[in-house]
């Protein structure tokens, strides 16, 4: 793909602006021909507020660069840069007001979490430290070190907590009851957990800052409860602990992102049963959440995530099928609304851990799929661009059932 080409454009009149996969480029005034009411036009096009940043998906990547990261905030213009660790993206797409998908760039020697930046065309700025991580291009395993032993971990996630710059670890405590946050040390290891109580057999969580404070929060579902918890982050490792009550038993995924283009982290989750069983919670701005809405039909779905699968800018869920099989996807209209049925395409049944990326290149996002028989084989299934995939190929398996998948460029190819 061309990565100096134009990406998009705004037209005022006469006068025209080409926005660069990284800048802002201004025909000459008189090739332009535009006079000063259309340039004045054009500024007052470009002048808001500042940009605000509340959530980079996916969080971590090579210091290779090359990762496909999606920006999600508020008043974000067209011809925004972006710059990780000071690097400038070469490239850039503007989806909306509240999303940037960039190429993240290649920022040799970092590791750890570095800032991010965002910057109008007109100057204004915002700049986030404690959002995305760069590990190093070349990973040497070392032997696995155990935390944690008595925890009976269902689910995890990785984010600075307590705002040091090193990353640390939040885990669902199935057994007891707990989220249990193991805070980072400069060498790789971490200290003890510190629990959070929440609510009984903890299972899914996600995490996100929901009220857009800079401090991570958490929100983790039970396996036995119609009760969701949101941890609101007080930025040193704990957490102020919320309650949104009857939404569905048994979830079996969680996933965020911005559904109506508000700028505010909305919720979707994934569950076997009652009518409302998989739906999204559009969020209030401030940790709250609005009543659920069902995505139709509802229920039986395992994992599930949040992806712009049809290249429309407007964010799309996509789920597995537990008992019926294939994927399941939710095409979103922007607006916090989705279609009355979703895409499907005929997979396998019984499908566990997934994940999206683009594996062959052409632009379109394709489907991982794990299987929960004993071969533990993955599966790919390629993107057809529109929400639908191809028939799944086996990729082979490690003799064992898969339960979860995570993707990444560990070999700096």
């Amino acid at each position: 793909m061309e990565r100096n080409r134009p990406l998009s454009f705004l037209l005022v009149a006469s006068f025209f602006v080409t926005f660069g996969a990284c800048g802002l480029q201004v025909p000459d005034e008189g090739k332009a021909g535009a006079d000063s009411a259309e340039r004045g036009l054009l500024v007052q096009a470009l002048s808001g507020p500042p940009p605000q940043l509340t959530q980079i998906s996916p969080s971590l990547g090579a210091a290779v660069g090359g990762a496909t990261v999606v920006l999600t905030g508020k008043y974000f213009q067209p011809g925004i840069v972006v710059r990780f660790n000071g690097v400038p993206c070469s490239v850039v797409s503007w989806l909306s007001s509240t999303q940037v998908s960039v190429s993240a760039p290649a920022s040799p020697g970092a590791r750890g979490l570095v800032p991010v930046e965002l910057s109008h065309p007109d100057g204004k700025s915002v700049m986030r430290g404690d959002l995305f991580y760069y590990y190093s291009d070349s990973i040497a395993w070392q032997p696995a070190y155990q935390y944690g032993a008595d925890l009976r971990v269902r689910s995890f996630g990785l984010g600075d907590v307590n705002r040091d710059g090193k990353l640390d670890a939040i885990v669902t405590d199935n057994l007891h009851g707990n989220v249990a946050v193991l805070l980072g040390n400069s060498d790789g290891s971490f200290a003890p957990p510190k629990l959070t109580p929440v609510v009984a057999a903890p299972d899914s969580l996600v995490t996100a800052d929901l009220n857009g404070d800079g401090k991570l929060d958490v929100i983790v579902e039970g396996e036995r409860s119609p009760d969701f918890n949101v941890l609101l982050g007080n930025g040193d490792g704990t957490f102020v602990v919320s309650k949104v009550s009857g939404i569905v038993a048994g979830a079996h995924g969680l996933a965020t992102g911005d559904f109506n283009g508000d700028g505010k982290i909305d919720l979707a989750y994934a569950g076997s049963s009652g009518p409302a069983a998989t739906g999204i919670l559009l969020g209030n701005g401030d940790g709250t959440f609005q009543r659920p809405k069902a995505l139709t039909p509802s229920g039986l779905l395992g994992n599930i995530a949040t992806w712009d699968v049809n290249g429309d800018g407007k964010l799309d869920v996509v789920g597995t099928s537990l008992f019926f099989g294939g994927v399941w996807v939710y095409l979103g209209n922007g607006d916090g609304t989705f279609p009355a049925f979703p895409q499907q395409t005929d997979g396998l049944y019984s499908a566990s851990g997934f994940g999206l990326a683009d594996f062959n290149g052409d632009g379109k996002v394709d489907l991982i799929l794990g299987h929960s028989d004993p071969s533990g084989n993955a599966f790919l299934m390629l993107g057809n661009g529109d929400g639908t995939f191809q028939a799944a190929t086996t990729l082979g398996g490690t003799g064992g059932s898969t339960h979860g998948i995570a993707i990444a460029d560990v070999n700096g190819d």
